[in-house]
Parts: C-alpha cells; structure tokens; sequence
C-alpha cells in the first residue's frame, strides 16, 4: 500500500503514515468492539458509497478475493507443517 501511494506521488513518509493509521483506526475499532465479529465490522465499514464498498467491489469483480484465499491457504499450510 505504501509503495501504491509513493508511486501516486505521496512521499514516503506520508504514504507509510497513511497505511498506519488507517491500520490503527481498523485495529482501534476492533477492539472498542470487540464483542462483534470481524464479519460484521467489516460490513460497518464497507457500506454502499464508501471507498471501502468500491474497492472492494472492484477486488471482487476483478478476482481480488481468490488472491487472498490462495496465500491464507498456503500460510495454513506451511504452519501446519511446522506444528
């Protein structure tokens, strides 16, 4: 994310700031509500008109998803291999 938003012309301070904090709020909010299920947080966050929803409307149109459900299931696998 941070080499997206350097190559978009932020600098490298200010990209690895953005990333860090978006990731911070997302953790954040997490656990001021951690009784709700990351399901249910997820859906909070991605509704119609955010630029949660678009993007990741666009990774589900284009694919994004089976991505990311590849590299978990090589992640599980390799540490189960090491269990």
């Amino acid at each position: 994310m941070q080499q997206w938003f350097t190559e978009k012309g932020l600098s490298h301070e200010q990209a690895a700031e953005l990333v860090m904090g978006n990731m911070q709020d997302c953790l954040a909010s997490a656990r001021h509500q951690s009784h709700v299920s990351m399901e249910a947080l997820g859906r909070s966050i991605a509704t119609p008109g955010t630029f949660t929803s678009v993007g990741l409307e666009k990774l589900q149109k284009n694919g994004g998803m089976l991505g990311w459900r590849e590299a978990f299931d090589e992640v599980l696998k390799r540490m189960k291999k090491s269990a």
